[in-house]
């Protein structure tokens, strides 16, 4: 090649470089926004790049305001800045991982979201020769946003925080707090919210009246009594499940398409207003009437463990996944459910000419995925006999199995929450259609 030529190729790859490099410096820290993690120190955990499943380093991901945003993180003698991009660009952040040395970190920079973690992945950043030797922390114990009052999403959950100020935050869209200590939680200064996941803590009360945008809202396993969500029309999310709740007014969310209640003491739940509803759990609580005519959208219903004694469901044409056992139901037409799939339906009234109507009423899957119906539990040892297993038995399972489904004990273990086994041994005689 040519000395010129190639002198010519060297000059304009330095040029390049030396322009990257003054780009990049020109590039500041916005070190007036920032945010302070306490972190809980974790002395048995393994170094920040093994490959140990049990591995406790700590990481968290980042957002920026835009592309190539330049963060320093600070934490005792380290200091490191890496380049940040826009959630426009990457939707899950950039990712870091770290085992500091010192209790506190600091994130200084234009961060619009953080999500912390305790423990997790493999880090995909190159971050040069930092120290990773030493003790890592655990959990994040404390968390101080009030100086990033640009941020937007805020994901901390499973930590170990029991106060959390996001009073200063006006302009967050996304909190999941989840899966920590807090008692209270002040959100009505954060009118923004779109999505708000609480669920998980210790929480007495939740005041949501001025989150008035929240499209979804998590509060489950607190100790709420009561919830109020008359002024969040928005809402097509509400997941209430593992709470005291005796009252619960949907009347208002007419734009819920998933509601879930799971575990509380409701006696009645209206849903007729809420015809866009595509699932709808309401299990173990003291419901004996449900109406969903009007949800023909529905596709997902889970009953189980109420006392409900009839169930219409000549409208939800839609319905692919049906758990009502545990109720004291004595019939169920399921005529006009031809896009079904699974069917709980253990612990009725049901007889076993009513299971033989079921059996033929239900959809024809072959060519498909199997159909799975489970009309008995088991408790794998039969040390506590179903009574529902000698009617099942005394049925025609042929009508069901011929039609591509399998028909299934549900496990008394672990809450009756896996298969138990195909059933066998039926003995009925009984033909679609004759009434015999």
């Amino acid at each position: 090649m040519n000395p010129t030529k190639l002198t010519a190729q060297w000059l304009t790859i330095l040029f390049a470089t030396a322009f990257i490099s003054a780009t990049l410096s020109a590039q500041t820290v916005n070190r007036d926004r920032y945010i302070v993690l306490t972190i809980t120190s974790d002395p048995d955990a393994e170094s920040a790049f093994s490959l140990d499943p049990e591995d406790k380093r700590a990481y968290f991901y980042l957002t920026a305001d835009t592309d190539n945003t330049p963060v320093e993180i600070v934490y005792g003698n380290i200091c490191s800045t890496i380049m940040v991009h826009s959630r426009e660009r990457d939707a899950v952040g950039t990712q870091y991982v770290y085992l500091p040395k010192t209790s506190t970190m600091t994130i200084y920079g234009n961060v619009n979201g953080l999500n912390c973690y305790a423990a997790g992945h493999e880090p995909f950043v190159d971050f040069g020769p930092l120290d990773f030797n030493g003790g890592v922390q655990g959990p994040v114990s404390n968390l101080n946003i009030s100086h990033n009052q640009g941020l937007k999403t805020l994901d901390c959950t499973n930590n170990m925080i029991s106060l959390l100020d996001v009073s200063w935050n006006t302009g967050l869209e996304e909190l999941n707090c989840s899966h920590n200590g807090l008692t209270t939680l002040d959100v009505s200064r954060n009118t923004a919210l779109k999505v708000l996941d609480c669920s998980s803590n210790a929480l007495g009360t939740i005041d949501v009246s001025h989150n008035t945008a929240l499209v979804s809202l998590s509060c489950s396993e607190n100790g709420l009594s009561q919830i109020d969500v008359s002024r969040n029309t928005a809402l097509k999310l509400l997941d209430c499940a593992a709470n005291q709740l005796t009252q619960l007014d949907v009347s208002r969310n007419t734009a819920l398409t998933d509601l879930n209640c799971f575990a509380n003491e409701l006696r009645s739940i209206d849903v007729s207003r809420n015809t866009a509803l595509i699932r709808l759990i309401c299990s173990v609580n003291k419901l004996t009437t449900l109406d969903i005519r009007s949800h023909t959208a529905l596709e997902e219903l889970n009953c189980q463990q109420n006392k409900i004694i009839q169930l219409d469901l000549s409208q939800n044409t839609a319905l692919k996944s049906l758990r009502c056992s545990d109720n004291r139901l004595t019939t169920l037409d399921l005529s006009a459910n031809q896009s079904l799939k699974l069917l709980q339906c253990y612990g009725n009234q049901l007889t076993a000419a009513a299971l033989d109507r079921i059996y033929c009423a239900l959809p024809d899957r072959t060519g498909k995925e199997p159909g799975e119906l489970f009309p008995a539990w088991t408790d794998d040892w039969d040390d506590i006999p179903d009574p529902d297993k000698s009617k099942v038995l005394a049925t025609n399972g042929r009508n069901a199995t011929r039609k591509n489904w399998e028909i299934l004990y549900k496990s008394n273990l672990v809450s009756r929450s896996a298969p138990g086994g195909e059933v066998t041994g039926f003995t009925g005689r009984y033909i679609c259609g004759s009434g015999k």
